[in-house]
């Protein structure tokens, strides 16, 4: 498995990592076009609430910005995020696409049910800083 230090040295040789050829960041900030165009969902945590530790399910509407579900687990599986969604579908209807990270959770999530009636889940290649943006020329 190659370090994050060896897959950065590689996109700057290649000026691929975000940063132009003279070496200031170009941020390609990104926002869905409407609601429902894509969600995203990502697990917070863990936190200690009174005494335990916990973890936060959270699923956002990318474009409004719109808190769609935010629950609390002790330890949160597959089973629990395909449930989540599934509530959300009927609530809200059906995203276009889901943006997740590469959490163990999600991959499994990605080749079962979450995957089928034209959902597309999309997971970036790299870790989406904090701020919300895509690395330029990727």
């Amino acid at each position: 498995m190659l370090s994050g230090q060896s897959i950065n040295t590689v996109l700057m040789k290649h000026h691929r990592n975000g940063y132009s050829p003279g070496g200031k960041r170009e941020w390609k900030y990104f926002r869905a076009d409407k609601p429902n165009d894509m969600w995203q969902i990502d697990i917070k945590g863990p936190f200690t609430i009174g005494g335990k530790r916990m973890y936060a399910l959270v699923i956002i509407d990318d474009h409004s910005r719109f808190r769609l579900s935010c629950r609390l687990f002790t330890h949160i599986e597959t089973k629990d995020v395909t449930e989540e969604l599934l509530k959300c579908f009927h609530m809200y209807g059906s995203p276009t696409k889901v943006l997740v990270d590469h959490g163990p959770q999600f991959r499994i999530c990605s080749k079962d049910g979450a995957s089928r009636g034209g959902l597309r889940l999309s997971m970036p290649l790299f870790t989406i800083p904090r701020r919300r943006v895509r690395w330029s020329g990727i």
